[in-house]
């Protein structure tokens, strides 16, 4: 910008110079001519000649104050003002490339951002399913923890129970009598525990159906261990799965880094194919369409060629035209000839 406003300066004081010579030697021609005819006219006395030129030295003195201030102060000064006011269209010109390509670089941050915004709202709902499914077997694992507590503590007391009741004691007071006594209020309550909701009541209570019922319980039992134990055992298989399932998605996500990937770089890969293939394909109809151009004008401009596109569109569309066509044209030739 330096050099450009030093350049504008000189060439303004170069183009000022010239002016005012020339505007110089134009006054000057035409005071001489007025002078010269006045002379002519005229004679003059030599004293008045004198004054004259006393007068008009005088005059240019003046003329040459006047020129040398203006040449000094005042024409640098508006020459130099002129000259920063070349500076404004350069710096608005850089203002504006600059302000273009902030809004290019806005522009792809706000893509970038809407992907990534994308990206983490996707996550986020995987993430938020994953934890509720999660919840879910929590909740089904607590519920067969407790479910198992409980069954122990009934095994536990139902193997007192049958410790009792197999006690050699017990059995032979038992076998002594068949039917229980009313009065045994601990067996008819180990009854009733042992029956449950079992709307079916009994006259007398007596040990075969005593036994009978605590054989039923302990067959129910042994099924009720068997489910728990195929029932953990797919809890176990599910929890395993969903395990290797959330492994896998963290796989896709990161691709083995710490870094969460935007999108696949395979599909990366072939949309850039599918791109160059795309510009390449452009620049072939561009060079076809140029191509045709260039021929539709010079078919506009030679009547040769004309002839020669229309005989080869007989040739392809209707072959017997052309060949009448030929012969007469031979027909002709030989009739000149």
């Amino acid at each position: 910008m330096a050099r450009l406003q030093v350049a504008y300066i000189c060439a303004q004081q170069q183009i000022l110079y010239l002016k005012a010579s020339n505007l110089s030697m134009k006054s000057s021609i035409k005071w001489a001519e007025e002078n010269l005819h006045s002379l002519t006219s005229e004679a003059v006395g030599k004293e008045n000649l004198d004054a004259k030129i006393s007068s008009l030295n005088h005059e240019i003195l003046k003329l040459e104050e006047q020129i040398t201030h203006m040449k000094d102060k005042i024409l640098p000064a508006v020459v130099k003002e002129n000259a920063q006011l070349l500076n404004m269209p350069v710096v608005k010109g850089d203002f504006d490339l600059q302000i273009a390509k902030q809004d290019c670089y806005t522009a792809r941050q706000e893509l970038v951002l809407n992907q990534l915004i994308k990206q983490k709202a996707s996550f986020e709902l995987v993430q938020l399913s994953y934890e509720i499914e999660l919840r879910k077997h929590w909740d089904t694992y607590r519920q067969l923890e407790n479910l198992v507590q409980q069954l122990s503590q009934r095994n536990v007391v139902l193997c007192q129970q049958l410790a009792t009741l197999t006690d050699p004691s017990a059995s032979e007071q038992l076998n002594s009598r068949t039917p229980i006594n009313t009065k045994d209020y601990s067996t008819h309550r180990l009854y009733q525990l042992l029956e449950g909701d079992n709307k079916k009541k009994e006259l007398f209570i007596t040990h075969e159906h005593l036994e009978e019922v605590t054989e039923k319980l302990k067959q129910d039992l042994s099924q009720i261990q068997d489910q728990l134990a195929v029932s953990t055992q797919e809890q176990f298989f599910f929890l395993s799965k969903l395990n290797n399932d959330v492994d896998m998605l963290c796989d896709a996500l990161y691709h083995g880094g710490n870094q969460l990937l935007l999108c696949d770089q395979e599909l990366m890969e072939h949309v850039h194919q599918v791109e160059s293939k795309l510009n390449k394909l452009n620049h072939l109809l561009t060079d076809i369409l140029a191509d045709v151009k260039t021929k539709r004008k010079i078919l506009a401009t030679n009547k040769l060629y004309q002839v020669e596109r229309e005989l080869y569109v007989y040739f392809f569309k209707d072959a017997d035209y052309l060949k009448d066509v030929v012969e007469n044209l031979e027909n002709q030739s030989k009739i000149k000839t």
